[in-house]
């Protein structure tokens, strides 16, 4: 399909930034590292999975370097028990995804998840896994074949797990999205409720990279800064 960029923008404290594969910079990247993670790159056996690990923990630090106004190594990051990543002594949000050897990361105030997900073909029956039943019409009306639907579905619902930091412990399926295709936006709905998320989402590169974060609580509307 063909590359999609819909007008929107992001609320004034959410940000991200993508990161493309590049030889000429590998070590321009590799120097916005930590000395931890260096040497967590160095255990990865598969040459894949150290580049994008690379990729997105330069990303994520050159973004919260801006935003803290530190050097990208001096960012305050670290994994947390349940998997996350957070920024010590902050009120920051970070999240990073990978894929196809590029890399994304996203910061907020509120929380915030992003997701990568390459187009290519998948399992079949995907759409069991991530669909509700009712969400099914909708993404049949979209102007993408069957497979890029499935794909664009996960990466928004992928990208709401990872703000709430469940996972998978949530399920997908408990997650309601409400579409605006042509603006490249989405609301899901948790299933009880409680909780809505506001998300933008693109297609480039062969790849649909999805942001989800959380509504304001203070009566703005969704995209004030």
């Amino acid at each position: 399909m063909k590359d999609l960029t819909p007008p929107w923008h992001l609320p004034g404290d959410v940000a991200y930034r993508w990161f493309e594969d590049d030889p000429t910079l590998a070590g321009v990247r590799l120097a916005a590292l930590s000395d931890e993670e260096r040497l967590r790159l160095e255990s990865f056996k598969a040459a894949r999975r150290r580049h994008e690990f690379m990729l997105g923990r330069a990303a994520a630090r050159t973004l919260l370097a801006d935003r803290l106004e530190i050097d990208p190594p001096d960012v305050p990051l670290r994994v947390a028990a349940d998997g996350g990543l957070d920024v010590d002594g902050t009120d920051l949000h970070v999240s990073i995804s990978h894929a196809s050897r590029q890399a994304v990361a996203a910061v907020g105030v509120r929380r915030v998840g992003i997701d990568l997900e390459s187009t290519i073909r998948r399992s079949a029956d995907l759409h069991r896994f991530v669909f509700h039943p009712e969400e099914i019409a909708e993404f049949d009306r979209l102007p993408l074949d069957g497979q890029s639907s499935q794909i664009l579905c996960w990466a928004l619902k992928e990208a709401a797990l990872k703000a709430r930091r469940s996972g998978l412990r949530y399920s997908p399926r408990r997650l309601r999205i409400h579409l605006a295709f042509d603006r490249g936006e989405a609301v899901l709905h948790e299933e009880d409720g409680s909780q809505q998320w506001q998300a933008r989402f693109m297609h480039r590169n062969g790849l649909f990279m999805a942001i989800a974060y959380e509504q304001r609580t203070d009566g703005s509307p969704p995209g004030a800064p």
